[in-house]
């Protein structure tokens, strides 16, 4: 593993500990990572090669598709009305606001919490595909 996968790797987990992801390391087959400790079921520090279990975003379902679709609309919507009252107040460029970003940041953290792969860590051979496994 290169230095730049390793990099991706752990800036992928580290976004994904508040939702307990689950990986499979070389000594122990399935561990959660997550925010807290409990023996035996959360780890803080995995010192051995791990790939987290993830699923690719061809697989989403219909019923989860409809559920982003529902978290990131009013988001979407709220960034909107604010480009039009805040675009009447510049001449020139509009600065770009929280709000104009908020709606990738609620997409990005759907993607993370229902556990696909945005990074595209599957194909790289970094994360497992967990379509059809029932782990989560």
């Amino acid at each position: 593993m290169t230095q730049e996968e390793k990099d991706l790797l752990f800036q992928d987990l580290c976004g994904r500990l508040p939702y307990g992801v689950k990986v499979k390391t070389n000594n122990i087959h399935i561990l959660r990572l997550g925010t807290h400790t409990r023996v035996g079921e959360y780890v803080t520090d995995v010192t051995e090669p791990c790939k987290p279990y993830l699923f690719p975003l061809s697989s989403m379902t219909e019923e989860q598709l409809n559920d982003f679709y529902a978290t990131i609309r009013p988001v979407i919507e709220e960034a909107l009305d604010a480009w039009k009252v805040d675009k009447t107040e510049y001449e020139g460029e509009r600065p770009i606001t929280l709000k104009d970003i908020k709606p990738d940041i609620v997409a990005v953290n759907w993607m993370l919490k229902n556990h696909f792969d945005i990074n595209g860590l599957i194909p790289m051979g970094l994360a497992t595909d967990a379509t059809g496994l029932n782990i989560y």
